[in-house]
């Protein structure tokens, strides 16, 4: 699958010790008006950097978007080799189970051969199955859980 071409510009942040005397600290690509700016008043500037706050967040957004879509191709591609790498594991499985069968058979009869071998994979079976089980998340996304519901109890008493 052919890669889009995703050349984003990221926006330039100007650390505020380092920006000169009436310079903007961010920079997201629209003309900065120096004088103008050093003229300006308190709520001028407060709202100018709000503006440009806003476009960083906006532009920082638009590139977690692309950066996204990227990783998550390269997962899906990842995914479907290892998916036939997992066929291509299982049906290897397959034929070493007839072996081992076919090389019991010699010495023992046939169907008990075959027996032994299946109740072999069916006691492996069950015992993956028993410890994937109890792995399972029971309760998930428990630590986002846990701060929302700090953030929403913080949000409260500032507003109370």
């Amino acid at each position: 699958m052919p890669e889009k071409d995703t050349n984003h510009e990221r926006p330039k942040v100007v650390p505020f010790a380092r920006a000169e005397a009436g310079a903007a600290i961010v920079s997201v690509g629209q003309s900065q008006r120096p004088a103008e700016l050093q003229t300006a008043s308190t709520a001028a500037l407060m709202g100018e950097l709000a503006s440009q706050a806003l476009a960083l967040a906006k532009k920082e957004i638009e590139l977690a978007k692309v950066e996204l879509r990227q990783d998550l191709h390269q997962e899906v591609a990842a995914a479907g080799r290892l998916g036939l790498a997992a066929l291509a594991g299982f049906l290897s499985l397959n034929l070493l189970l007839v072996t081992g069968v076919l090389v019991l058979a010699r010495t023992m009869p046939v169907w008990g051969a075959g027996l032994l071998a299946s109740g072999l994979t069916l006691l492996l079976a069950v015992a993956m199955g028993m410890s994937g089980w109890s792995r399972i998340a029971r309760t998930p996304l428990e630590r986002t859980r846990r701060t929302l519901k700090e953030d929403a109890q913080w949000t409260k008493e500032r507003l109370a």
